[in-house]
């Protein structure tokens, strides 16, 4: 089979599977943590020069492959989402990115 890349900030991850495969993805957001998200907004700030960053968001993506012709059960969606999502933050984990959503 192919290998499938996906591109990550740092570096791609590159997956080998067949058809048998049933990749899940799971959003969260945000990624950074505040002081993280203001030195990357101070460092595109500096690349932009006079251009005004009106605002920066970020999403972590997580890719479940599950070996298994199938998709998975409601059950096991339930399941993973438990396992992937921060606790008492259950609004920012999604199945669908939360980019592009009300004009981000």
């Amino acid at each position: 089979s192919k290998p499938r890349r996906f591109g990550l900030l740092k570096r791609p991850l590159e997956l080998s599977f067949d058809s048998r495969m049933v990749i899940t993805w799971y959003y969260q957001t945000p990624a950074l943590n505040p002081g993280a998200h203001e030195v990357t907004c101070k460092k595109l700030q500096s690349v932009l020069g006079t251009k005004k960053i009106e605002a920066v968001t970020t999403e972590n993506c997580f890719n479940i492959c599950v070996d298994d012709s199938k998709d998975l059960t409601a059950e096991e969606q339930k399941k993973l989402l438990w396992v992937v999502t921060t606790p008492f933050e259950v609004e920012k984990t999604s199945r669908e990115s939360f980019l592009g959503r009300d004009g981000d």
